[in-house]
Formats: C-alpha cells, structure tokens, sequence
C-alpha cells in the first residue's frame, strides 16, 4: 500500500500572534524541548551557526567527496612517501578525534575514507589495506567508549554522521578480520616487493637492493612497513582487551603494546627522514589539478609554499619537536595546542571542509588538529596506558588480586591523566565479567540485610555465579 501523502499545517497565524505576546528571551516550544536544547540550538540563517548557508560571497563554494576526488586530490597510486604523509596526516585527524572532536571534521576530511569500492582499484594493497583498519579501530574505540559508557559529551563524541564505519575488532570467532587480514597482507606484499625477509617480526626492515634504491626511497619503504606493523600490533591489542580479562589475553596484549610501543619511536624518527611531497599544498588551494596522480600545474607555487613550512618546522626544532610547538597552519588554521600545523589539512587527500554540510545541529566550523607529531606522541601515550590496563587485568588470573592491588594500579594509572579511550578499556576489564564486575553488586546487598527481625537465607556466591554471568551486557556493536 502506498504511503499517504504528508500533509502539511500552517501555523503562520500562530507564529504572528506568539510574536506579538513574546518577550526577549522567551521562545515558542513543545513539552520536550528544555532549557539545555535551547542552549544547544542553532539560529536558522547565521553563517557561523547555520550548516545548510552557503559560503559567503567571494570564498569558494564547498565541493563534494566525489568532486574532490574526480580533481585528483586522492590518487590511488602514491609513492611511499606520499603514504607515509597521508597515513600520518590522518593518524593526526584519529588522535584529535580521540580528543573530543567529530568524525565529520578529523577522520572524515581524509578523502581516502569515504568511497570504499574506489580502494579496490589500487594497485597496491597497502592503500586498501591501512584505511580499512583506520575504519576498524575507529569502530573499536567507538565500541569501548560506548560500552563502558563512562564519557561525557565533551570527552567523546559518538555521532558517526551516517559514515560506514564497519565492524569493531571485538575478536568475534563468527566474523572474519577483514583489517587484520588486509593488513597481513599488506606487510608481506611490502616484504616481497623490497626483496626482504624477516619473517614478518618486528623491528627495521632492510629494504635496500643494492645502489638501485636511494636512501631516501629506501627510507620511505621502512618506514611505509613499519606503519602497517604498528596498525597490526595496535589492532590486535585492542581484540586481545576486548576478550574477558584473564591473564593469557593480558599478557598477549602486553606484548603488542610493547611492539607497537617500537614502531612509535621508529615512526617518530621518519618524520625526519622521509620528507613530505612537495606539491600536498597546491593542491589544496583550489587550482585546478594536471592528472590523477594529483600533480598541481603550478608547481612552482605548491614547491615554494612547501619550502615555507619546512623552514617554519626546522625553525621550530626540527620535524618532531617542531610540531609539538606549532604556528598557523597553512591554510590559516593552527595545530591543536598551537604552532605551525607540519602538514596541510587541504592538501593531498584531504579536505578540511568537505563535510560542513553534514554536520547536522552543529555550527560548520573547522577544528585544530594535532601535528603528525604530536599524533605520535598522543598514541605513545594511548598505548602506555593500555599496557597499565593489561596490568589490572592481569590481577585476574586465578581469580587472584586483592582489591588494594587494583586500586592502586588505577591510582596510579590516573596520575598519567587518561584519556577516554583508555579509561573505558579499563572500565571494561574490570567491570564487564572482571575484577570488580564478576558478581552483581545486590548479592553482595542481599547477604547483609536483615529483613525485621528474621535473618535472610544466606546466598551462596559461588553457585549464582552462572546466573549472574547470563545477564552481562556486551554494550552492543561499535
């Protein structure tokens, strides 16, 4: 049966006489509308508040995803280096996200992010590969935060806008890992592709052939395979904290921590020895770009501007001290915490502003975002804590560890400041069939109340336990 067509109701008169009796501050709501929406609302027709206004005049209009990319601004063929400043850039955007800010503004302004079916015409498996797993641990945090639901609203910000962002890495034996398996790929094409054999262990990789290779490209190989490897250590951690605590998981987790912990200081190091591309400004700027490669035709321009900011970042200290300093970025904006942002927000395969639109009640306002830099720096700090989480979670084998034992190791995990991330792992290890969580809180209530002057049958822990474990709550899918 076709739908009834919606049938509209004019409350103009309505409207005219309200405005006649309203006094300033007042307005004209329902029943459900209280003073905090209010606060929140948006002024219809305000530039700074308002997401459906177009740009003002003189200010280019606000292109699509699909525009963008048709101009050459992710092409799917990179070089090595440009991956490793497009895998960082958007390593910055995940960290800012962590820090309260929206997916639509930090993740999402990475064209590569968006059009899925696009990857699969890549000719390398790296490309593919990385994103999907950006988009799964994406979706692991975002399941983390959401089950230990611990966070506040400016903590953590759980809106997806309507992005697909796949399936959490929850280590659930009926689903494949897809990013695991993209990535375990990835890593051994890279070590066929360089002519090396490691065994697929941690570490440098040797990828020089001879004098064929130059330093710079050999580099730019390096470091492209470590990034995978932390990707995979990372996301393999994370399954390993989704499991119910016990020692095995811990430790196992611990032991990537520890990996990834690694291929941070090496990732750190590269920002130094693989420059970035030299045309990512140009083309940002809006000019029309030469071929799919995303070659800008003025390429003195891009060159010149990219000169600029490597003598800024120099100035400041060097690539990885410099970006923690930081400047305005060179669009105008400034690194989040402040100094010279050390890559460009509208350059190669990213837009800034590509999803004002679809911000929904928010004001279409661009966000500072962390350097590369200091992206590192943020997940040196993400993955520090989690080791501490495995620490805790460790305590539960055996069913051993006291409860000063655990205090204590959260007492000391909260004098490193925590981020949301991290404490919502450790609320699900110790609450979610852990430590502090094995048994409900009332059986514990039920063997000391007294109920008048007759004694309440004593509960036996040990035989409810089952019982109590049939109704934990997963938190539902990320």
């Amino acid at each position: 049966m076709a739908d009834s067509p919606a049938k509209w109701v004019a409350v103009d008169d309505l409207l005219e006489a309200a405005r006649g009796e309203l006094r300033s501050g007042q307005l004209v709501h329902d029943a459900s509308f209280t003073l905090f929406n209010s606060m929140a609302a948006i002024q219809v027709m305000d530039r700074k508040m308002d997401v459906g206004m177009a740009p003002p005049e003189g200010e280019p209009a606000h292109k699509s995803t699909a525009a963008l990319i048709a101009e050459g601004r992710a092409p799917l063929d990179l070089s090595d280096a440009d991956a490793v400043y497009v895998f960082d850039a958007l390593l910055a955007c995940e960290a800012t996200w962590h820090g309260g800010q929206a997916l639509a503004t930090t993740v999402y302004t990475c064209l590569y992010m968006h059009d899925w079916e696009r990857l699969e015409a890549a000719r390398s498996p790296v490309v593919r590969a990385y994103f999907e797993a950006v988009r799964c641990s994406c979706a692991s945090v975002r399941y983390a935060v959401s089950a230990a639901d611990i966070y506040e609203e400016e903590d953590f910000i759980l809106a997806t806008s309507g992005f697909d962002m796949g399936f959490a890495a929850v280590g659930d034996p009926e689903r494949r890992d897809v990013a695991l398996a993209g990535l375990r790929a990835a890593e051994t094409w890279l070590l066929e592709r360089d002519g090396s054999d490691d065994g697929g262990g941690g570490g440098d990789c040797d990828v020089l052939d001879g004098d064929s290779v130059s330093d710079t490209a050999a580099a730019a190989a390096a470091a492209l395979l470590t990034r995978v490897r932390f990707r995979i250590a990372l996301h393999t951690a994370m399954v390993h904290l989704f499991q119910r605590p016990n020692g095995d998981d811990a430790a196992a987790a611990r032991q990537c921590l520890d990996q990834a912990t690694t291929y941070l200081a090496d990732m750190r190091a590269d920002l130094a020895r693989v420059p970035p591309p030299k045309r990512e400004v140009g083309a940002g700027r809006g000019e029309e770009n030469g071929d799919a490669s995303g070659k800008s035709q003025s390429e003195a321009a891009g060159s010149d501007e990219s000169e600029r900011l490597k003598v800024e970042s120099e100035s400041k200290g060097g690539a990885g001290e410099g970006a923690n300093s930081g400047g305005g970025a060179v669009d105008g904006g400034e690194a989040l915490g402040g100094g010279a942002l050390d890559w460009d927000p509208s350059g190669l395969g990213f837009d800034r502003k590509v999803n004002l639109t679809k911000m929904g009640p928010a004001p279409p306002r661009v966000v500072k975002l962390h350097t590369r830099a200091a992206a590192i720096d943020h997940f040196a700090g993400l993955v520090r804590q989690l080791r501490r989480v495995c620490d805790v979670a460790g305590l539960y084998q055996g069913g051993h560890g006291a409860l000063h034992e655990v205090l204590a190791m959260l007492s000391s995990m909260s004098d490193d400041d925590p981020g949301v991330v991290s404490r919502s792992f450790a609320t699900l290890a110790l609450l979610r069939g852990g430590l502090l969580g094995k048994h409900m809180g009332d059986a514990v209530l039920r063997s000391v109340w007294l109920s008048g002057t007759t004694l309440p049958p004593e509960v036996d822990i040990a035989a409810d336990a089952d019982a109590f474990d049939d109704n934990d709550d997963g938190g539902g899918e990320g």
